[in-house]
């Protein structure tokens, strides 16, 4: 009986179980990476969102103030100039949503800062994370409604 050659046949068999295996692995584990760094930008984020004063005197001053909050998540920094670097590669202001839940009064009781629509470009697949990593903190900043920063 000649056996010539079935070691090759197994060994290509098998390197190309391992070889799926460890792209899947490499995959899971970038990917993981990716949501780790993203949740601690956005705990970072929530974490001033309600430390901040709150001003409403109008749409736009909640505007500024929501847009500083995506650029604390997004850059690290809510003065931050739009060419600064991600602290996640790919990571736009646009992609961080904040919302500021209120009590009966109108105070903000709670802020909520989560992801949006943010695409990883993986091994194999692109994951969109939508609406996690999320992150959801107590205000406890100062309420000044009348106040607006120019």
């Amino acid at each position: 009986m000649n056996r010539r050659g079935s070691a090759l046949i197994e060994l290509s068999l098998s390197a190309t179980l391992l070889v799926t295996l460890l792209a899947g692995a490499v995959q899971y584990g970038y990917t993981f990476y990716v949501y780790s760094q993203l949740h601690a930008a956005v705990r970072n984020g929530a974490r001033y969102a309600g430390q901040r004063p709150f001003t409403a005197a109008s749409p736009a001053c909640v505007a500024r103030m929501q847009e500083a909050i995506r650029k604390r998540v997004v850059y690290g920094a809510p003065d931050a100039p739009e060419d600064a670097v991600a602290v996640v590669r790919g990571l736009r202001p646009e992609h961080i949503a904040v919302e500021f839940q209120a009590d009966s009064k109108g105070v903000p009781a709670e802020v909520t800062v989560a992801v949006q629509g943010f695409p990883v470009d993986s091994v194999f697949t692109t994951y969109t994370f939508q609406g996690k990593p999320a992150t959801t903190m107590p205000y406890l900043g100062r309420y000044a409604p009348t106040e607006c920063e120019p």
